[in-house]
């Protein structure tokens, strides 16, 4: 789950309605993400996009199950809050240290825009090195963002209306 691959569309007369989609299956990649150098030795035996990948993930790749994608949930929260990833390195071999070692910063340190604790607390929570300590379930996750302050001012009304306002742009 990378930003890439998150799509929002209109279904059923539902804006907003997200779609994961993933092409990588039939391109070969040679650089991660464009600006980060490949490291030959280290890269071997990685299976997915550095930037979005959990601890367990980078260790090996057998450890992966939901709570793996629960964390990339996080760091693409963590993007779409702050415009930034949860780390920025040089090398793939550093940004998978980071992601092992090193916890992430705040997203309200790394932004102007207000962030609710209760949000910036569940993206840290998804972040969190160990999956024990993830929420366990998409579900888990669901319920606790709509418990967040200000989940629900974002009405199908207030949907449709920017989607409309925004229709004609390039």
């Amino acid at each position: 789950i990378k930003p890439g691959n998150i799509f929002l569309c209109e279904r059923g007369g539902m804006p907003d309605t997200v779609k994961v989609l993933d092409f990588g299956l039939v391109k070969r990649v040679d650089r991660v993400e464009d600006t980060i150098p490949i490291d030959r030795n280290f890269e071997a035996n990685l299976v997915g996009t550095p930037l979005y990948m959990a601890p367990e993930t980078i260790r090996n790749p057998n450890q992966a199950d939901h709570r793996s994608d629960i964390y990339a949930v996080g760091a693409v929260g963590y993007c779409v809050l702050t415009g930034k990833n949860v780390f920025e390195r040089d090398t793939v071999s550093a940004l998978c240290e980071s992601h092992l070692a090193e916890a992430p910063i705040p997203p309200s340190r790394r932004c102007s825009n207000p962030i609710s604790p209760e949000l910036e607390a569940l993206i840290l929570r998804c972040l969190e090195k160990s999956p024990d300590k993830r929420p366990q379930a998409v579900g888990e996750l669901h319920t606790a963002l709509l418990g967040c302050p200000h989940a629900a001012d974002w009405t199908l009304e207030k949907r449709a209306a920017w989607w409309a306002s925004h229709a004609n742009l390039p």
